[in-house]
């Protein structure tokens, strides 16, 4: 028999070399070892620090990991999230935002929905991303370093604090660029590679484009800009591309303090900015630009309504300027971020099934999009040629339904807990006006929809079955036999109204209108709809008869997201449609409108006597008192507020959406030609 002495265990004799092994830094291996059981061992009489580990005991531990994940065990993903086998490492990681379900089919062989079968080039098969990082907090905006070698990205190792940092791909510690207090987003690598452009949020509709030396050092303004902030519902970032030549950057925002976005150029020397096209009326505006390798081309993304991308091309001057943008993609749903892959063919992302996942196309002969990868949540994409590497922000999150217990109006009585729950997004809760029921937009069946489930979350339904990337909010009816609602799934938004009852009735479509038409309610009487649209030039709130007919415009300086008190006696509505905005209301039987809050995050609900609304700080849920006018602290959620709250007619109880788990990796396919 052969001498089982004769063949040593292989070992690793360092931290480093097990962080190696497995994939990690050396400070995620250390918690694992402290926390979740990692079999290292440490040598006696040694300095500190002397450890070591056994291949085979690592492996199994690993392999241990998985097989918990896939059994339905979810104790251990946030300490070990993204376990694969160390054999399996090259060829498959999975994604924290995988449940249990999702690792067990993924591993079950289900990558062949995550292909691309490009035609012109055979070599290109399975695509299955990796993390570049993994950090429990939100890491987005990914830009390669020339050589590709390196790559820049926005952090929150604060919350509410982003800051710029780059990081090898192979690995290592992040090397931190920014340490300012605003939020700093949005890093674009120069193509020399010595510097590094940004954004800097200054408020909350407008940013300071920045450069820093790549190594670190002194920052440089080139001017502030308005509509850059990061949170911008109507076209979505990134914002801006360096030209070839390092002289330029082209940024997306606005020339004044109206108008749609624009792609505007702007000289590093000086920061002087002239817009790269022609203006184009009707458009809410263009953003993701990208510079094709030869300097010819700029792609970006046109979004003529709210949910609805376009793909653009426009050929450039010798001075990066443009005339017209030639059409490579309109299908009314959401597409964005496209980026050169070479100098004919680009990848971008489009939002399909409730998922962004990622395609390609040619610039020249468009032709049916290929995917490139799907299931990812993929957005803020980059590529380095030079290192055949494509980068994407993965989305980690899902929107979960909690239930907060209310002694009295504007009190809290405990703690929230949660109510409605899948793996995918769950948000803007509304209660029927008999309480009973709670009418909310899901994606747990792929696109997002409206759905129905009791007051205790239980019995839940499909309502609609519509296409688009944007349906809901919802409002029910005075009587809950029906619901509006909005729905993109022409392309723009229209509002609908759909029976409750079940019977497989299409919904009816009230607006046909070529503007965004969004976020509809029922008055109390039941006589009218009011919503908010961009009809006019800008939102505003309108409102049209639930049997249809011409709609009839209620604000004229400026208003979106209408509600009606209980009493029918005032109308509140939103300032605009943005995510920072503030509260206002008027007296249905008209008169002068009054601010109600200052600031606020987009969604709020109406009680008896005060409104219940998201605060700015992401966190909070505030509640104004009409009778007293007092603006009072009512909740702080564990988790950023998502989109949505609703509270009970008894107003007994408040469901509040939130995120479940949020945030957001940089992942990479490599090799990718």
């Amino acid at each position: 028999m052969p001498n089982e002495e004769a063949t040593p265990r292989p070992r690793l004799d360092s931290w480093k070399s097990i962080a190696t092994h497995l994939g990690r830094s050396v400070r995620t291996v250390q918690r694992w070892e402290a926390e979740e059981g990692l079999p290292v061992q440490r040598l006696a009489h040694e300095q500190r620090g002397s450890v070591y580990a056994h291949v085979d005991e690592l492996d199994a531990w690993w392999q241990s990991k998985s097989v918990r994940l896939i059994s339905g065990s979810s104790d251990d993903v946030p300490a070990v999230a993204a376990l694969t086998p160390p054999a399996l490492r090259s060829r498959w990681r999975i994604p924290l935002w995988a449940g249990a379900a999702a690792l067990a089919f993924m591993l079950a062989g289900a990558f062949s929905s995550i292909r691309t079968a490009h035609t012109r080039d055979a070599s290109i098969s399975s695509h299955t991303p990796v993390p570049l990082t993994s950090y429990p907090q939100s890491e987005t905006y990914p830009s390669f370093a020339p050589d590709g070698k390196r790559f820049a990205f926005a952090w929150n190792p604060i919350p509410g604090n982003n800051d710029i940092f780059s990081k090898s791909v192979d690995g290592g510690e992040p090397q931190r660029l920014t340490t300012h207090p605003q939020f700093d987003f949005n890093p674009a690598w120069s193509p020399d590679g010595r510097h590094i452009a940004f954004l800097r949020s200054i408020t909350s509709d407008a940013a300071e484009l920045l450069i820093i030396p790549s190594e670190g050092g002194l920052e440089r303004s080139l001017g502030q800009f308005q509509a850059m902030a990061r949170s911008n519902l109507k076209v979505p970032p990134p914002n801006m591309a360096w030209t070839p030549d390092n002289h330029y950057l082209i940024v997306s925002a606005q020339e004044g303090l109206e108008g749609p976005l624009r792609l505007l150029r702007v000289a590093v020397a000086d920061g002087a900015r002239i817009p790269v096209l022609k203006a184009e009326a009707g458009i809410l505006g263009d953003a993701g630009p990208s510079i094709s390798p030869d300097g010819k081309r700029l792609a970006f993304h046109r979004f003529a309504a709210m949910g609805n991308g376009e793909i653009r091309v426009a050929t450039l001057t010798p001075q990066y300027l443009g005339a017209e943008a030639a059409l490579i993609l309109k299908n009314g749903k959401y597409n964005a971020n496209p980026v050169w892959i070479n100098n004919t063919e680009l990848v971008y992302n489009g939002y399909r099934q409730g998922e962004m996942q990622l395609f390609r196309i040619s610039a020249d002969t468009p032709g049916t999009p290929i995917p490139v990868i799907g299931g990812t949540q993929a957005t803020q994409i980059a590529y380095s040629a030079a290192a055949q590497r494509l980068a994407f922000k993965q989305e980690r999150s899902n929107g979960v339904l909690l239930r907060l217990a209310l002694r009295v109006p504007g009190v809290a009585d405990g703690e929230a807990i949660e109510l409605i729950r899948s793996s995918r997004q769950d948000v803007v809760p509304e209660y029927s006006p008999d309480g009973a029921f709670i009418a909310f937009t899901s994606s747990r069946a792929g696109y997002p929809n409206i759905w129905i489930c009791d007051r205790e979350g239980g019995h839940c339904r499909q309502v609609t079955y519509l296409e688009g990337s944007i349906t809901g909010p919802t409002s029910w009816s005075p009587d809950g036999k029906r619901l509006t609602f909005a729905s993109n799934t022409t392309g723009v938004g229209d509002i609908y109204t759909q029976n409750v009852s079940g019977t497989g009735a299409p919904p009816r479509n009230l607006t046909s209108d070529a503007a965004d038409d969004i976020r509809p309610s029922w008055s109390r009487d039941g006589n009218w709809i009011y919503f908010g649209s961009n009809r006019s030039g800008r939102y505003e709130v309108w409102k049209v008869s639930p049997e249809g007919g011409p709609p009839i415009q209620v604000t004229s300086a400026g208003g979106s997201m209408p509600v009606e008190s209980l009493d029918g006696k005032w109308l509140y509505y939103t300032g605009d449609n943005q995510y920072d905005t503030s509260l206002w209301r008027r007296p249905t039987a008209g008169g002068a409108s009054e601010k109600v809050v200052e600031r606020m995050n987009y969604f709020y609900t109406v009680g008896r006597s005060g409104v219940y609304y998201a605060s700015i700080k992401k966190r909070e849920v505030r509640y104004w008192n009409a009778a007293k006018r007092e603006d009072l602290f009512l909740f702080e959620t564990k988790t950023f507020l998502a989109l949505g709250l609703g509270v009970s007619p008894d107003e007994r109880e408040l469901c509040i959406s939130v995120f479940h788990g949020s945030g957001s990796d940089i992942m990479m396919i490599a090799p990718y030609r």
